[in-house]
């Protein structure tokens, strides 16, 4: 087990598919970025659920698969049976989790826990299909009880619930990666089909959205054509960064709308002359 103090110490890193901007120099993608496993559990336990510390051994197998399938439950009165089954997957390598007694409980320790869990963290990944469906991309991230229930931010600020959009009744995907393709080479942007997406991205909705309790954001698909590389720049320890320039298509995924054609430095990092090329 792991207490909150140390899950307080870990900084919130971002998924390297974020593509975050970074003012003029466009984009920086490190593959080396450390994954965000505890740093995302909640800071603050303060639901009173009761529990029980009279249990007398392991809860059992059959109790925790029944936890699973209400997180199911979840994903499918958010987006519909179909899409469930058909674009969304659990990681090759999830980081769900249990707090117990106010501790995080790695899920693949749950053969030890012999008290009923506060609540429970699960993530899955987005994508047009399984294989374009990789931690780096889309995630759907969110708490229950153990009942099945949201744990809303009103009771719990750092309780998980991200990746979730709005659609008129079920979601779906309009087009397959052949659609995405032609659209965006039929806008000048010459993707291909083997290259697969160049990310699924939740963006968010806006901070006064989240307060309102609306959280509900979209999800982008980019396709991206390479241009031309850029020369590199010293780092202090030695190694260097260097650009790579890409033309990206960017789509809704859900709607197929085509929302933006845009031209991106992309930033990679050599270290002691061996890089990410």
């Amino acid at each position: 087990m792991f207490s909150w103090t140390q899950a307080n110490r870990a900084a919130k890193v971002p998924l390297p598919s974020d593509l975050r901007p970074t003012g003029d120099q466009g984009i920086i993608f490190d593959e080396a970025r450390a994954r965000p496993m505890t740093s995302r559990l909640p800071l603050l336990l303060s639901l009173g659920l009761g529990v029980s510390c009279f249990a007398q051994g392991p809860l059992g197998e059959a109790y925790w698969q029944a936890i699973r399938a209400k997180a199911d439950s979840v994903l499918v009165a958010e987006f519909g049976k179909e899409f469930r089954e058909k674009h969304i997957f659990t990681p090759t390598d999830p980081f769900d989790y249990a707090v117990v007694s106010g501790n995080g409980v790695d899920w693949e320790d749950r053969d030890t826990v012999t008290v009923v869990p506060e609540w429970c963290y699960f993530e899955y990944c987005i994508g047009l299909d399984e294989a374009s469906a990789t931690r780096f991309n889309g995630m759907i991230r969110f708490t229950i009880t153990p009942e099945g229930r949201r744990v809303p931010a009103s009771v719990e600020p750092k309780a998980e619930w991200e990746g979730f959009v709005n659609c008129s009744g079920s979601c779906r995907m309009p087009f397959d990666i052949d659609g995405f393709v032609k659209i965006a080479r039929d806008h000048g942007v010459r993707a291909r089909k083997k290259d697969g997406p160049w990310a699924v991205v939740w963006v968010p909705p806006d901070s006064l959205a989240q307060v309102a309790g609306k959280e509900r954001g979209r999800y982008e698909l980019r396709l991206a054509q390479y241009l031309h590389r850029k020369g590199a720049t010293p780092t202090s320890g030695g190694g260097a960064h260097y650009w790579k320039v890409y033309s990206f298509a960017v789509f809704d995924l859900l709607t197929g709308s085509l929302l933006r054609v845009e031209e991106k430095p992309v930033g990679y990092k050599i270290v002691c002359g061996a890089g990410n090329l």
